[in-house]
C-alpha cells in the first residue's frame, strides 16, 4: 500500500517510518500543524495537491524552510491507498471523505475533543481507540467507524538499545516515573478555583479526593450531570469559565470540565502523594518538565527525550511507575507499553484493559492504594529474581516461541490485489525459518465450499480458501478442518448423523501423493478433546 501520513510532533512517527516500509508499504510523511485545525483552506489545498499529484511546491526529498511542511515524496505521486495519523484529525477526515480515500487514525491521547466531532461518522474513517470504555460508548451510540486497539511499542528498536556503565550511572534508580505533574502555573482547575463559590469548591474538592482513592472506575463526569444539584455545579463552572462546544462537536460541557479540569487535578494530587510516599522509602527519580520543590526527596531529572533516552530509564530502573490520568477509563496508557516493550518492570494503578492482554504478577504488577504501592515496591525490590522474571516476560527475544499463529483474513484485509497477497505470502516461509518457528495460518473456507453434492458433503479443496493461490504456493502443508453438520441446507436427520463429527483432510503436503487422505474425529465430552473414530465407524454410513 501507498500510505500518506500527516503528523505534528506526535509520538511514534519515527517508529512508523521504520515499521511500515518493513511491512512492504510505501510511506510518505508530511509534518504540518494544520492537521490540528477543524477547518483549513490551506490544508485542503495541500491535501488536494498531494492526492491529485500536482506537487509543484513539494518536490521530492526537499524541505522548504518557508513552508509549514517537511515533505519526502515517493516515486509515484498520483494517488495513495490510505491516509494515516496518530490521534484523530477533523481536516484530514474531511479531505479523505472528499477524495473517497480510507483514513486510519490511531488514538493515543485522552481526553481528545476531536473524537466528539460529528465528522467521526465520515464513511472513510477507521478510528482505532486504545480505551475500551470510549470505544463501547461510541459504538453503543451507533458510531460504526470506531474500533478498539491497544497501543504498541517498537520492540525491535528497543531491543537494539544496549546498556553500558555510563548509561547505568545516569539512569539507574529504585523507582522512576516519567510524566507530567500537572503543576504548571495557571492549570485549568487552579486558575478558576478562587472564583468559584464556597459550596462548589467544597463539592469539587470532595469529588476529586474520592476519585483519587478509587481505581477501576471513573465517576468525574457523572458527578457533573444528571441531578438538579450537579446541574448547579455545572452552571457555576460555566459562569466562571464558560465553555462552548466546537461548532462541529457533540461533546458536553460536563465532559470538558471533568476531563480537562478535574481529571488533571486528580492526577496532580495523586502523583504528588504517591511519589512523595515512595521517595521517603526508596531512591526515586522523576522525569518531568516542571520543578517540584514540594517533594524534597524526589530526584527531579527534568524532561527527557521520548525516542532516544526514555527507554534507558525503563531499562535501568528497578521499578517503573505508571499513574494513569483519570480521563483514561479502561485503556492501557502508552507509558505502560513503552515500559514493558523496553523490558522494564511495570508497577501501575489498576486499568481494566490490562487484564484483557496481560496477566497480573506475570507481565506486570498493579497497586490499589498508597499503602499497597509502598508494600509492593518494598517486596519486589527485596525479591530481585521475581522482579526480573516479570520484566523479562515482556522481552520477545528472550522468550523463544515454538508456534506462531496468524489470522489469514488479517493478512488479506489490507492487501486487495493478487500481487500484494503473493508478496506477503512469499515472506512467510523465510519468516518461519529466520525465527525457527512453526507458522500456522488460520484461514476460512469460502461459501462455495458449503454445499451438498448428490446428498453428500463436498470435501473442501485448496481452491476453497480465500487467497488460495498465494497461500498454496507459500505453504508446505495445508489442512482442511470442517464440521459437516454446520452445512447450510442439511436435513435434520443428516445433522444428527454428523453430530459432533469433525473432518480433517490433508489438502497439500510436499511428501503426500494420495489425493484423499482424511481423518474423522469426534468430540469427547468427558475429556474435552477430539479423538479419532474407530476404523469400523470410519467405514459407516457417515461416508
Amino acid at each position: 500500500m501507498r500510505i500518506l501520513e500527516f503528523e505534528h510532533k506526535h509520538f511514534g512517527v519515527e517508529d512508523m517510518k521504520e515499521i511500515l516500509p518493513a511491512m512492504g508499504h510505501e510511506l510518505t510523511v508530511i509534518s504540518t500543524p494544520l492537521i490540528l485545525e477543524r477547518t483549513s483552506e490551506e490544508f485542503d489545498k495541500l491535501f488536494d495537491s498531494l492526492i491529485i499529484g500536482n506537487n509543484d511546491n513539494h518536490n521530492s526529498n526537499s524541505y522548504n524552510s518557508n513552508s509549514c511542511c517537511n515533505t519526502v515524496m515517493p516515486s509515484k505521486q498520483n494517488k495513495y491507498d490510505a491516509v494515516f495519523t496518530f490521534n484523530y484529525s477533523v481536516v484530514v477526515s474531511n479531505c479523505c471523505n472528499r477524495h473517497n480515500i480510507p483514513y486510519i487514525a490511531w488514538v493515543y491521547d485522552s481526553p481528545l475533543l476531536t473524537i466528539y466531532s460529528y465528522t467521526i461518522t465520515n464513511p472513510c474513517n477507521h478510528i482505532f481507540l486504545f480505551d475500551s470504555a470510549q470505544y463501547i460508548e461510541l459504538k453503543n451510540g451507533g458510531i460504526d467507524t470506531v474500533y478498539y486497539m491497544p497501543l504498541a511499542a517498537n520492540t525491535d528498536r528497543l531491543d537494539k538499545l544496549t546498556l553500558n556503565e555510563h548509561i547505568h550511572e545516569v539512569f539507574d534508580s529504585d523507582i522512576s516515573f516519567v510524566g507530567s505533574m500537572y503543576n504548571e502555573k495557571g492549570n485549568f482547575y487552579d486558575r478558576i478555583y478562587d472564583k468559584l463559590n464556597p459550596w462548589t469548591r467544597g463539592y469539587l474538592d470532595a469529588v476529586i479526593s474520592a476519585q483519587q482513592n478509587v481505581y477501576g472506575m471513573n465517576f468525574l463526569e457523572d458527578m457533573l450531570s444528571g441531578t438538579p444539584e450537579t446541574n448547579k455545579i455545572l452552571a457555576e463552572l460555566m459562569r466562571v469559565e464558560p465553555y462552548m462546544p466546537n461548532h462541529d462537536g457533540i461533546e458536553t460541557p460536563a465532559y470538558a470540565y471533568a476531563n480537562y479540569f478535574l481529571a488533571r487535578k486528580v492526577a496532580q494530587n495523586e502523583r504528588k502523594v504517591l511519589l512523595t510516599a515512595v521517595s521517603e522509602h526508596f531512591k526515586t527519580k522523576l522525569y518531568t518538565h516542571n520543578q517540584t520543590p514540594d517533594m524534597p526527596d524526589v530526584i527531579n531529572q527534568g524532561p527527557i527525550d521520548f525516542y532516544d533516552n526514555m527507554p534507558y530509564v525503563f531499562k535501568c530502573s528497578k521499578i517503573n511507575l505508571n499513574i494513569t490520568l483519570r480521563s483514561i477509563k479502561n485503556g492501557i496508557p502508552l507509558r505502560c507499553m513503552d515500559i514493558m516493550g523496553a523490558g522494564g518492570f511495570l508497577m501501575t494503578n489498576f486499568q481494566a484493559d490490562l487484564l484483557n492482554h496481560f496477566v497480573p504478577d506475570v507481565d506486570f504488577v498493579y497497586f490499589e492504594s498508597k499503602d499497597d504501592l509502598i508494600n509492593k515496591c518494598d517486596y519486589y525490590l527485596k525479591h530481585e529474581d521475581e522482579r526480573i522474571k516479570i520484566a523479562k516476560t515482556n522481552i520477545f527475544v528472550d522468550e523463544p516461541l515454538d508456534i506462531v499463529s496468524i489470522d489469514h483474513f488479517g493478512l488479506l484485509r489490507n492487501n486487495t490485489t493478487v500481487e500484494q497477497q503473493s508478496k506477503n505470502a512469499d515472506g512467510l516461509i523465510p519468516l518461519a525459518k529466520n525465527h525457527n518457528v512453526c507458522l500456522i495460518i488460520l484461514a476460512q473456507l469460502n461459501k462455495a465450499s458449503q454445499v451438498i453434492e448428490k446428498g453428500r458433503i463436498r470435501e473442501p479443496m485448496q481452491t476453497d480458501i480465500s487467497g488460495s493461490a498465494s497461500l498454496g504456493n507459500a505453504s508446505t502443508t495445508i489442512l482442511g478442518l470442517w464440521r459437516p453438520e454446520k452445512t447450510p441446507g442439511m436435513s435434520e436427520i443428516s445433522k444428527e448423523n454428523w453430530k459432533n463429527i469433525t473432518r480433517l483432510k490433508i489438502l497439500k503436503h510436499r511428501k503426500l501423493k494420495r489425493d484423499k487422505l482424511y481423518f474423522q474425529l469426534t468430540y469427547n465430552t468427558d475429556t474435552s478433546r477430539l479423538v479419532m473414530l474407530k476404523e469400523q465407524e470410519e467405514r459407516s454410513e457417515l461416508d
